[in-house]
Protein backbone atom coordinates (compact mmCIF):
# COMPACT_ATOMS: atom_id res chain seq x y z
CA UNK A 1 0.00 0.00 0.00
CA UNK A 2 1.31 3.65 -0.94
CA UNK A 3 1.15 6.43 1.26
CA UNK A 4 -0.72 8.49 -1.45
CA UNK A 5 -3.90 9.79 -1.34
CA UNK A 6 -5.89 9.19 -4.82
CA UNK A 7 -6.52 12.33 -6.72
CA UNK A 8 -9.47 14.86 -5.86
CA UNK A 9 -12.37 14.00 -8.07
CA UNK A 10 -13.21 16.81 -10.66
CA UNK A 11 -17.05 18.50 -9.72
CA UNK A 12 -18.33 20.32 -12.49
CA UNK A 13 -19.90 23.26 -11.28
CA UNK A 14 -19.88 27.42 -11.79
CA UNK A 15 -20.63 30.18 -9.66
CA UNK A 16 -24.27 30.91 -8.69
CA UNK A 17 -26.64 33.64 -7.60
CA UNK A 18 -29.88 32.18 -5.46
CA UNK A 19 -32.64 34.53 -6.11
CA UNK A 20 -35.47 34.23 -2.99
CA UNK A 21 -39.16 35.52 -3.41
CA UNK A 22 -41.13 36.14 -0.68
CA UNK A 23 -44.76 36.24 -2.05
CA UNK A 24 -48.07 36.85 -0.65
CA UNK A 25 -50.61 34.17 -1.61
CA UNK A 26 -54.06 36.17 -1.86
CA UNK A 27 -55.06 33.51 -3.41
CA UNK A 28 -53.54 33.58 -7.19
CA UNK A 29 -51.17 30.81 -6.08
CA UNK A 30 -48.48 32.97 -7.65
CA UNK A 31 -45.38 30.58 -6.75
CA UNK A 32 -46.75 27.69 -9.08
CA UNK A 33 -47.31 30.08 -12.29
CA UNK A 34 -43.53 31.44 -11.73
CA UNK A 35 -42.20 28.09 -11.49
CA UNK A 36 -43.68 27.02 -14.36
CA UNK A 37 -42.93 30.64 -16.23
CA UNK A 38 -39.22 30.05 -15.35
CA UNK A 39 -39.38 26.19 -16.42
CA UNK A 40 -40.63 27.11 -19.95
CA UNK A 41 -39.24 30.49 -20.86
CA UNK A 42 -35.76 30.91 -19.34
CA UNK A 43 -35.11 27.15 -19.10
CA UNK A 44 -34.90 27.40 -15.36
CA UNK A 45 -35.40 23.85 -13.37
CA UNK A 46 -33.71 24.70 -9.65
CA UNK A 47 -36.46 26.44 -8.47
CA UNK A 48 -38.91 25.00 -5.20
CA UNK A 49 -41.13 26.70 -3.02
CA UNK A 50 -42.39 26.48 0.98
CA UNK A 51 -45.74 27.71 2.34
CA UNK A 52 -45.24 30.04 5.55
CA UNK A 53 -46.66 32.45 7.32
CA UNK A 54 -46.08 36.03 6.72
CA UNK A 55 -45.92 39.33 8.68
CA UNK A 56 -45.24 42.36 7.55
CA UNK A 57 -43.47 45.26 9.53
CA UNK A 58 -45.36 48.06 7.53
CA UNK A 59 -48.90 46.46 7.54
CA UNK A 60 -51.83 48.27 6.62
CA UNK A 61 -53.89 46.77 9.99
CA UNK A 62 -54.22 48.90 12.96
CA UNK A 63 -53.69 47.14 15.95
CA UNK A 64 -54.06 47.74 19.39
CA UNK A 65 -50.30 48.86 21.12
CA UNK A 66 -48.15 46.48 21.37
CA UNK A 67 -49.68 43.33 19.59
CA UNK A 68 -48.94 42.77 16.16
CA UNK A 69 -50.84 42.20 12.85
CA UNK A 70 -52.54 38.71 12.04
CA UNK A 71 -49.92 36.45 10.15
CA UNK A 72 -50.62 36.04 6.58
CA UNK A 73 -50.05 32.70 4.06
CA UNK A 74 -47.25 33.69 2.16
CA UNK A 75 -44.58 31.27 -0.34
CA UNK A 76 -40.80 31.05 -0.17
CA UNK A 77 -39.35 30.54 -3.04
CA UNK A 78 -36.10 29.67 -4.17
CA UNK A 79 -33.76 29.58 -7.96
CA UNK A 80 -30.69 28.95 -8.44
CA UNK A 81 -29.58 30.33 -11.00
CA UNK A 82 -25.67 30.09 -13.05
CA UNK A 83 -24.02 34.10 -12.22
CA UNK A 84 -24.20 35.05 -15.94
CA UNK A 85 -28.20 34.33 -16.06
CA UNK A 86 -28.70 36.08 -13.07
CA UNK A 87 -29.56 39.57 -13.30
CA UNK A 88 -31.64 38.39 -16.72
CA UNK A 89 -33.87 35.83 -14.51
CA UNK A 90 -34.14 38.54 -11.75
CA UNK A 91 -35.93 40.67 -14.30
CA UNK A 92 -37.87 38.34 -15.09
CA UNK A 93 -39.40 37.39 -11.99
CA UNK A 94 -39.91 40.97 -10.78
CA UNK A 95 -42.27 41.35 -14.06
CA UNK A 96 -43.44 38.45 -13.39
CA UNK A 97 -44.50 38.99 -10.14
CA UNK A 98 -45.64 42.41 -10.62
CA UNK A 99 -43.58 43.68 -7.86
CA UNK A 100 -44.15 46.96 -8.20
CA UNK A 101 -47.98 47.07 -6.59
CA UNK A 102 -47.52 48.27 -2.61
CA UNK A 103 -47.83 45.10 -0.77
CA UNK A 104 -47.20 42.15 -3.54
CA UNK A 105 -43.81 40.57 -2.45
CA UNK A 106 -40.37 40.52 -1.66
CA UNK A 107 -37.41 39.57 -4.16
CA UNK A 108 -33.68 39.60 -3.51
CA UNK A 109 -30.17 37.73 -4.87
CA UNK A 110 -27.16 36.60 -3.18
CA UNK A 111 -23.88 35.37 -4.34
CA UNK A 112 -24.18 30.97 -4.39
CA UNK A 113 -20.68 30.08 -4.37
CA UNK A 114 -20.66 26.77 -6.16
CA UNK A 115 -23.55 24.85 -7.49
CA UNK A 116 -22.93 21.79 -10.02
CA UNK A 117 -25.22 21.96 -13.43
CA UNK A 118 -27.70 18.93 -14.31
CA UNK A 119 -30.30 18.94 -16.66
CA UNK A 120 -33.74 16.93 -16.96
CA UNK A 121 -33.95 14.19 -19.86
CA UNK A 122 -36.10 14.88 -22.39
CA UNK A 123 -40.34 14.11 -21.86
CA UNK A 124 -40.10 14.55 -18.51
CA UNK A 125 -43.73 15.47 -17.27
CA UNK A 126 -44.53 18.45 -15.08
CA UNK A 127 -45.07 17.55 -11.40
CA UNK A 128 -48.81 16.61 -11.03
CA UNK A 129 -50.44 18.64 -7.58
CA UNK A 130 -51.78 16.02 -5.50
CA UNK A 131 -55.49 17.00 -4.31
CA UNK A 132 -55.43 16.52 -0.55
CA UNK A 133 -57.64 13.57 0.27
CA UNK A 134 -61.40 13.24 2.26
CA UNK A 135 -60.81 12.32 5.60
CA UNK A 136 -62.35 8.65 5.77
CA UNK A 137 -66.09 9.03 7.30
Amino acid sequence: MSGQSPAPLEVPGEPCKLITAVLQDGGKHLHVSLKKALRAKKAVIRANSTSCLSLSVVALQKTKPGKLPQPTLAHFVEILVPEAEADDVFAFVCDHLGLQELGSGLVFQQAAPFCTPYSLPEGVPEEARAEPSAPAA
